[in-house]
């Protein structure tokens, strides 16, 4: 089988959007995103073209290695933003080889350390990442409620003396990494949330005009 290995550069990404999502059809989390959300998943995780790889079957986008590359914790990190074979071409070595491409990419970038989150019970994914080298340093609970589920908080006794203020996303936010109790993941990350730019709000609770919490929400979506 002919398949040709090249980066994303230059590929529209109107293509990635059709080839991700043939990719994530038939994925335990289901992965429908128009493209103005693939979009913005591409931004806030720093994707870059140049380090990226695809694997082209007669002129079509069949597989995917979408990476990010920034400074993280101190080390140049590489971020695999998402990894996909569409359904009909997988168990042809497409992940394998795309993954050996990769690696000389990000080495030629002195990349220090490569990074991705994959769910536990993929047990698929985990054994092609761990047949690629990759090791879990740690894991990651995540929720999702429907918006009609929402019930309104009760009243605090406080709530005269407390204002929460909406603002547009600034560095402000980085004052207050003071009270974290964990590093962020990459997408939570300071950086991602700068690279998000305007499309997110920063909520800010004060009481005696001192600033008791932050929280960060992008209202198009809902992703907190």
């Amino acid at each position: 089988m002919n398949v040709e290995y090249r980066t994303l550069e230059g590929v529209p990404n109107e293509q990635i959007h059709t080839a991700f999502e043939r990719a994530f059809s038939d994925y335990q989390v289901p992965q429908i995103l128009p493209l103005w959300k693939f979009e913005g998943m591409l931004q806030r995780r720093g994707f870059v073209p140049q380090v990226s790889l695809g694997a082209f079957y007669e002129q079509s986008l069949v597989g995917f290695i979408l990476n990010g590359l920034r400074p993280y914790q101190g080390i140049l990190t590489a971020y695999d933003v998402g990894t996909g074979v569409v359904p009909h071409m997988r168990q042809q070595g497409i992940s394998g080889e795309m993954f050996r491409r990769a690696l000389a990419l990000l080495q030629a970038q002195s990349a220090g350390r490569y990074l991705l989150e994959v769910l536990t019970h993929n047990e698929a994914a985990l054994r092609l990442y761990r047949k690629q080298g990759f090791e879990t340093c740690r894991e990651f609970s995540c929720y999702r409620i429907a918006r009609e589920a929402l019930v309104q908080a009760p009243a605090a006794a406080n709530a005269a003396r407390l204002a929460v203020e909406a603002l547009p996303w600034s560095d402000q936010a980085a004052d207050y990494t003071g009270w974290w109790e964990y590093a962020p993941s990459w997408q939570n990350s300071l950086d991602s949330v700068r690279a998000a730019g305007k499309a997110l709000t920063c909520f800010l609770a004060v009481a005696a005009g001192q600033a008791l919490g932050y929280g960060i929400l992008d209202p198009r979506s809902g992703d907190v």
